[in-house]
């Protein structure tokens, strides 16, 4: 999590102890808690405070820095990029709502293609990385399903809402494809939870706005839902949650 004020209701909730040496270089302000949740054991990586400004490590750097360190040392069977994110309306997105990933790109990296080369740069900008297909998971979790499109701000220009609405973006954040990059160079399963603040496309208030008066509110949310799917995903691999595994391999309640 890139926010304190995402990370606590989940650290109080689970009475999470925050490490007393960190296994990662000292240096660096990544923050880490572990506990026992539902018979896991689960670690809450923060990306700390900046040392200089003092606010929140958010956005790509530091995200991608922490996921790097915490899966280096800590060896994770999934990584979850859990916080808060505005949404579409125009996408079925309502202020509350908790989104499980579909796929992550960026919406903000625009790289011409190497026509001559024939390298595709284009693709690259965009990232494209398909999550676990998580339908049975979302629908016994009560969460919405959409792609999550990611940037380092918190505003956009013309051209990034023509990315996001060209990819059908529903969730727009500032971490989520630069873990997911992460997670698919170290070959780690991921996938991405985001709880709605403000809407993206309300034409009425800003963004800022909403996300500062909806934080606390949208961060229960967070915690509500990332223990319940905690509960959930304990002792089943990620294919469990395909709707085709469960018409192929089981009888169990969809």
């Amino acid at each position: 999590m890139t926010k304190k004020e995402e990370a606590e209701p989940f650290i109080q909730k689970h009475q999470l102890q925050r490490f007393e040496s960190v296994p990662w270089n000292p240096l660096l302000p990544i923050v880490g808690y572990s506990g026992k949740i539902h018979d896991l054991e689960c670690f809450l990586v923060w990306a700390g405070s900046d040392n200089r400004y003092k606010v929140n490590n958010v956005a790509t750097t530091a995200s991608a820095v922490s996921a790097y360190a915490s899966i280096a040392a800590l060896q994770p069977d999934v990584v979850i990029s859990a916080g808060t994110a505005g949404g579409f309306s125009s996408r079925g997105a309502q202020i509350g709502d908790v989104y499980v990933s579909s796929k992550c790109i960026y919406h903000h990296r625009r790289i011409p293609d190497d026509i001559e080369d024939e390298h595709e740069f284009g693709d690259y900008g965009l990232g494209n990385f398909r999550s676990p297909p998580l339908g049975k998971l979302a629908k016994r979790a009560g969460l919405k399903v959409g792609v999550v499109s990611t940037s380092d701000s918190l505003d956009y220009t013309m051209q990034d809402l023509q990315v996001m609405h060209g990819e059908g973006a529903s969730v727009k954040e500032m971490e989520a494809a630069a873990i997911a990059w992460v997670c698919h160079s170290l070959k780690t399963p991921f996938f991405a939870l985001k709880s709605i603040t403000d809407i993206v496309d309300d034409e009425e208030r800003t963004s800022q706005e909403e996300f500062y008066e909806n934080l606390a509110m949208a961060s229960r949310n967070l915690q509500t839902k990332l223990s319940l799917v905690l509960s959930l995903i304990q002792g089943k691999p990620m294919l469990y949650w395909r709707w085709d595994y469960v018409a192929a391999a089981s009888n169990d309640e969809t």
